[in-house]
């Protein structure tokens, strides 16, 4: 059984901590408002910051299956990585970074509800 499939098993039979942490189920992902708040140079230098410390942490937390998610988290990263400087500059992107960038605005400055339980 190679990594990759043992990967999907592991995602297949548990939560996918991965892709997919419960705790990243409601609302907007931080990860988004980042995105939205940072050029495409200061957002290539978080991802690949990222990806250094998920690497230098592999196998320092404990178990197997951290050692799993850290190296899943770091590949899941190097693909945001690589969708980054694949991408092309179109209108369409520039509208929906700048959409990204108000709602981070919003939720930044506590005006927007982020996981379903908003107070005022």
């Amino acid at each position: 059984m190679t990594t990759n499939e043992h990967l999907t098993d592991c995602q297949d039979s548990e939560q996918d901590l991965v892709n997919s942490p419960p705790h990243y189920t409601k609302g907007i992902e931080t990860i988004e408002i980042i995105r939205a708040k940072l050029t495409d140079q200061e957002f290539k230098g978080y991802l690949k910051g990222t990806i250094m410390k998920y690497n230098t942490r592999i196998g320092l937390k404990g178990s197997k299956q951290d050692e799993i998610n850290d190296a899943g988290k770091m590949r899941w990263y190097a693909q945001r990585l690589e969708d980054l400087l694949s991408e092309s500059v179109s209108i369409e992107s520039n509208e929906r970074h700048q959409a990204l960038d108000d709602v981070a605005d919003e939720i930044l400055n506590g005006k927007y509800c982020v996981g379903g339980t908003c107070e005022d």
